[in-house]
C-alpha cells in the first residue's frame, strides 16, 4: 500500500491544532467563568489550563493516527483505498467499473501542491473512491494509469 505524502500529516496536524485550540478554549473558558462567577477554588483554573493543552495535544495526535491509517494501491485489475481509525473502511474498485476520474484542490491544497482524486464507478449504488491530498505528480500518474488502454 502506498501512503499519503508527508505534507498531509502537516496539514492535518495544523487542522488538529486549530480544532483543538477552539474546543479547548471553549471548555477552559467555561471553567474559568464558573470559577470567577461562583468564587471557586483556583485549582480549577489549573484544571482548565490542563484541559486546554490536553485537548490541543489530543487533536494533533489524532491527526497522526489518521495519517498512519491511510493507504491506497493501484494494480492491473483494481484500485483500492483503506482508511479509518475506529471504523476501518476499505474500497476496492475493479478497473472495468471505473467510469470517470475527477480531481479537486482548494487554496491550501494548491499552496502545498496537493490534489484530491475521486474515482467514480459505473452502476447504481456502486461506491466511489476518494484519495485525499496526493501530490499533483502522483495524481497525473494515477490518471494516466487509469486511462491507459481507453483508446486502444
Amino acid at each position: 500500500m502506498e501512503k499519503l505524502p508527508t505534507s498531509v500529516r502537516t496539514l492535518w496536524r495544523l487542522g488538529g491544532l486549530i480544532t483543538g485550540t477552539l474546543i479547548g478554549a471553549g471548555v477552559a473558558g467555561a471553567i474559568v467563568v464558573m470559577v470567577v462567577l461562583n468564587d471557586l477554588s483556583t485549582v480549577l483554573l489549573a484544571l482548565a489550563a490542563l484541559l486546554f493543552l490536553g485537548t490541543i495535544g489530543l487533536w494533533v495526535w489524532w491527526a497522526d493516527v489518521r495519517y498512519r491509517n491511510w493507504g491506497w494501491l493501484i494494480t492491473d485489475r483494481w484500485i483500492e483505498a483503506k482508511h479509518g481509525v475506529l471504523a476501518r473502511h476499505r474500497v476496492v474498485i475493479p478497473r472495468n467499473r471505473i467510469q470517470t476520474v475527477t480531481t479537486n484542490s482548494g487554496p491550501v491544497d494548491r499552496m502545498l501542491d496537493l490534489e484530491t482524486i475521486t474515482v467514480h464507478t459505473a452502476g447504481a449504488g456502486a461506491p466511489n473512491l476518494t484519495i485525499p491530498h496526493l501530490t499533483t505528480a502522483t495524481v497525473a500518474r494515477i490518471r494516466s494509469s487509469l486511462g491507459h488502454g481507453v483508446d486502444d
